[in-house]
């Protein structure tokens, strides 16, 4: 502080010492300000540049951790009621598509086969000698027919005669008339009288002789034809036998293909490659048709569904390729294909599927199943297993 030449204190004029501490100051002050600014920058760009890669990932592609691998788990049923002989399919190993699982007594559903067989021959041999039956009535059918039409042909003929005879008949009684007058006048002898009456009973008797025959042709006739009706009725009676053992026939084919598939049906193999599960069936237990044995878990034939949101499905589209890497082998990555999207959110498919009716409505986004196909690698065949959680993630670009 200085003072004037009155005493009086000068305030324009402070202490050196007071100058510089505060020069000190105000530069501190700057270089906290620009640290400040720099932070802020510094910060800002940070944000920028994490935006940019997550936009730019975002838009490559879409990822979930909902997703599981899924495949066609074979349950393996009793065909037959019986008891189980033995069960060469051994749990948690491997079997091939053929390979043996489990073998039933086959005796009884051998038995059967043969019944069945013989019920069938039986019915096939019944069949033959009815079809001769037939053959043997429609022959004789056939003979009476000719019988009829020969019987029609000789009253033809003897018709025609008759009527020859009556046209005889009629020229000898007015011979026989004229004769008579005159042998009344004594114009003629007595023989010549004679013989006219005798043409004129032959006449008559020739006449009723024809008469007689065509009756007796006419009968023989009807006779011949209630022949046929009966022959045709019996006819129509093996036919209608068989048809009736045409379908017993057929009921006993279908019963010994059944019987043949029961017998086929006591040796259970494997429909497919893959691994044995859930094995309850033990020898010489009594197992009922369409009682569960065991279950084959496929090996190969496995794909992912991956629970998508809702707001992802925008960019997924078939056939995109696909990066999946399972849970339990963290280092190794699987690639696939996105093979079909779900129809329906999952939870549309749930037994009680959720209801907005009420009041108290809180907006949950739904995740849609996409199924994806695995090009597994060799050594991880058979290991990636049905239930196994999974990472996939799909390229989108």
């Amino acid at each position: 502080m200085a003072f004037t030449r009155s005493g009086v204190q000068s305030p324009s004029a402070p202490p050196k010492f007071i100058s510089f501490n505060y020069n000190i100051y105000a530069i501190n002050n700057n270089i906290m300000n620009f640290r400040v600014i720099f932070s802020l920058i510094a910060s800002v760009s940070g944000i920028l540049l994490l935006f940019f890669f997550w936009f730019k990932n975002v838009s490559e592609y879409q990822k979930t951790d909902n997703a599981f691998i899924r495949g066609s788990i074979t349950s393996i049923a009793s065909r037959v009621d019986g008891y189980v002989l033995t069960v060469p399919g051994v749990l948690n190993s491997k079997v091939e598509k053929g390979e043996s699982l489990v073998i039933f007594d086959p005796e009884p559903f051998k038995a059967k086969y043969s019944v069945s067989i013989a019920e069938l021959d039986s019915s096939r041999a019944m069949i033959t000698e009815i079809e001769a039956m037939i053959n043997a009535e429609k022959l004789k059918i056939e003979e009476k027919v000719l019988s009829v039409e020969l019987a029609s042909t000789k009253i033809n003929m003897s018709e025609a005669k008759k009527l020859s005879e009556i046209s005889n008949l009629e020229y000898f009684r007015k011979n026989k008339a004229r004769m008579e007058q005159l042998y009344e006048n004594k114009n003629i002898t007595k023989s010549k009288l004679d013989k006219a009456l005798a043409n004129f009973e032959s006449a008559t008797h020739k006449v009723e002789q024809f008469a007689s025959d065509l009756k007796a042709k006419n009968i023989e006739k009807k006779v011949i034809k209630k022949e046929i009706k009966k022959l045709e009725l019996n006819l129509k009676k093996l036919e209608a036998e068989k048809e009736r053992y045409i379908a017993k026939k057929k009921a006993l084919s279908g019963k010994v293909k059944a019987s043949l598939i029961d017998l086929e049906s006591t040796k259970i193999v494997s429909p497919t490659n893959g691994i044995i599960a859930n094995r309850i069936v033990e020898p010489g237990v009594y197992m009922k048709k369409g009682w569960p044995l065991m279950s084959i878990v496929p090996i190969e034939d496995v794909w992912v569904i991956a629970n998508f949101k809702e707001t992802q499905l925008k960019s997924i589209k078939i056939n995109q390729e696909a990066i999946i890497k399972v849970d339990a082998y963290p280092n190794s990555k699987i690639s696939g294909k996105v093979l079909s999207i779900s129809p329906a959110s999952a939870s549309s498919f749930s037994i009680i599927p959720p209801q907005n009716s009420s009041g108290n409505f809180v907006k949950v986004v739904q995740r849609v199943p996409v199924k994806i196909s695995l090009d597994i690698p060799d050594e991880l065949i058979g290991k990636i297993l049905p239930g196994m959680s999974v990472i996939a993630k799909i390229i989108t670009k």
